[in-house]
Parts: C-alpha cells; sequence; structure tokens
C-alpha cells in the first residue's frame, strides 16, 4: 500500500486517495470522502488490513464512509427543499 510504503516525504496518504478516487472515477463509482473525524479509524483499518492480509476490513470501512456521506448530502437535500414549494 502506498501509504505504507511512503515513498514521499509529505503528502502519501492524499497521494493514495486521489488515486483512489481516480479509480472510482475510472469505473463510474462515487468518490470517498474520509472523514475527518474518522481519520484515525481510517489509518486503524489500513494498518489491521495489512497486519491481517485482509482486504474486506478496508473495504467494510470505506463502504461505512460512503454510507455515512450519501446520508448527509441526502439531509442538506431536504434541508434545501424544506419550506419551498411551486404553485401553478
Amino acid at each position: 500500500m502506498l501509504v505504507n510504503i511512503h515513498p514521499f516525504g509529505d503528502g502519501n496518504g492524499r497521494t493514495a486517495r486521489l488515486l483512489m478516487n481516480y479509480i472510482q472515477l475510472y469505473h463510474n463509482e462515487i468518490l470517498i470522502k474520509i472523514f475527518t473525524e474518522n481519520r484515525v479509524e481510517y489509518i486503524d483499518k489500513l494498518n489491521e488490513t495489512e497486519e491481517k492480509e485482509n482486504l474486506e476490513i478496508f473495504r467494510e470501512f470505506i463502504v461505512s464512509q460512503q454510507i455515512k456521506f450519501i446520508k448527509e448530502e441526502i439531509e442538506k437535500h431536504k434541508k434545501l427543499n424544506k419550506g419551498f414549494m411551486l404553485m401553478f
């Protein structure tokens, strides 16, 4: 994993997430947002995935971040449309 190899002095995590988002765009998938409050868990899941050699650990974390993002976007949409109605 690029994050664990640390080929650069700075920006390894950002580079890895950029590459992950590129792959998602290529496959027409929703981009992943790693929430700031979940950053420690993100690092923990990366380490646990490597230690146990089990990609499912990281996949489950990523899916949880996708679900969280989609739920937040739905809530934003609901708030934007709240109280607004066109009457013809």
